[in-house]
């Protein structure tokens, strides 16, 4: 049973604390369109492992709603895609949201990429 500042988070500090921290991303749900949701992003540069370099990382934390985020029961892993940037100011590139999200709870979704 959540507790009591779950409960209150979930219903408005959520959607506060990405009203603060987030940016517009394009979602596009498998077989849907296209629509404008706010997600936290947080970009981590790609590292050098032997002489390879892999592509930035990225962490995604949005809404667990239908409308306003991702709705993690109809949510489609490799089927669902954002349009975003993977570097600061670059240009946005569309990109599979693929496996499960790495934490959940009623109020937020959180992905790496």
């Amino acid at each position: 049973m959540p507790s009591t500042f779950e409960a209150d988070f979930g219903a408005s500090g959520a959607r506060d604390l990405l009203a603060v921290l987030g940016e517009s991303v394009d979602y596009t749900p498998k077989g849907g369109v296209a629509r404008s949701i706010v997600m936290i992003v947080e970009r981590h540069p790609p590292e050098s492992v032997t002489g390879r370099t892999s592509k930035p990382e990225l962490r995604l934390i949005c809404l667990n709603h239908a409308t306003l985020g991702v709705n993690l029961p109809t949510f489609n892993a490799g089927g669902d895609f954002v349009s975003i940037a993977t570097t600061s100011g670059g240009t946005a590139e569309r990109i599979m949201l693929h496996g499960r999200p790495l934490e959940q709870d009623d109020g937020m979704l959180v992905f790496e990429i």
